[in-house]
C-alpha cells in the first residue's frame, strides 16, 4: 500500500528536518541517504525511480511532473551539506541558520509532494 511508503518517507524526512532544527548536522548524511533510499520504494507502484541514486535530486527527477522547482532548487542546495560536503567543524553559525530556514522550506514542499501522491492513489 503506498500509504506505508510514503509514511515511510516522511518519517525519514521529519528526521532529517528534525536533526537541522537542533543545529545537529554531524549525522545528517544518513537522515539524507535514508530519505534519499526510501523514494525508491515508490518504484512499486509504477514510478520509473533511479535505482541506487546518487543524491536525492537525481531520486527526484522521475517524479518532475509532480512536485515544484522549488523543491527541487532547494534539494541541490541543501546537498552539499547533508551529502558530506560540510561538517560541523567547517560550517559556521550563518551557514547553519541558512541550512535550518531551507530545511523547513524543503519540508514543507516536500510534504505537498507526498500529499499530491496520495490524492494521485487515493
Amino acid at each position: 500500500m503506498i500509504e506505508n511508503v510514503l509514511e515511510e518517507i516522511e518519517a525519514n524526512l521529519f528526521q532529517l528536518v528534525g536533526q537541522i532544527d537542533y543545529g545537529e548536522i554531524s549525522n545528517i548524511e544518513t537522515y539524507w541517504a535514508s530519505l534519499t533510499e526510501s523514494l525508491e520504494k515508490l518504484s512499486e507502484f509504477g514510478y520509473s525511480t533511479v535505482p541506487s541514486p546518487p543524491s536525492l535530486s537525481e531520486a527526484l527527477r522521475p517524479f518532475a511532473g509532480v512536485i515544484d522547482n522549488d523543491l527541487r532548487d532547494l534539494a541541490d542546495e541543501m546537498e552539499f551539506f547533508c551529502e558530506g560536503g560540510g561538517s560541523t567543524d567547517s560550517v559556521d553559525e550563518d551557514e547553519i541558520d541558512v541550512l535550518q530556514d531551507n530545511a523547513i522550506e524543503f519540508e514543507k514542499k516536500f510534504l505537498k509532494f507526498t500529499q499530491k501522491l496520495r490524492v494521485f492513489h487515493g
